[in-house]
């Protein structure tokens, strides 16, 4: 039986994902540093997420590859956004969605 996921767990699940790649990351938590992960499929279709850390600041930018998808995003951004500052206290935390050209995600 599938079980159908919520959009706000969704978000939850995506906050945590990247959180715990930025904890696990020595260079990140120093304040320094930028790492590419990929979410797992059922998580946000398996996009790609870019995080970069200067300083005190915090850089979460989603790599969507499906249209749908990034719309989903945008419209959760703030969700995604209070999941990341509840996890990463010492830093300013910015999320967003990059969207392409042409058409595409």
């Amino acid at each position: 039986v599938e079980r159908v996921v919520s959009a706000s767990e969704m978000m939850v699940r995506a906050a945590e994902a990247v959180a715990d790649a930025i904890l696990v990351t020595p260079g990140l938590m120093r304040g320094e540093g930028e790492i590419l992960i990929r979410l797992k499929p059922e998580v946000l279709d398996g996009s790609a997420v870019k995080i970069t850390v200067a300083g005190h600041r915090l850089s979460v930018e989603f790599q969507p590859q499906i249209a749908e998808t990034a719309q989903f995003i945008e419209r959760n951004l703030p969700q995604l956004q209070q999941v990341l500052v509840a996890r990463i206290h010492s830093f300013t935390v910015a999320v967003s969605v990059r969207k392409e050209r042409n058409g595409r995600v």
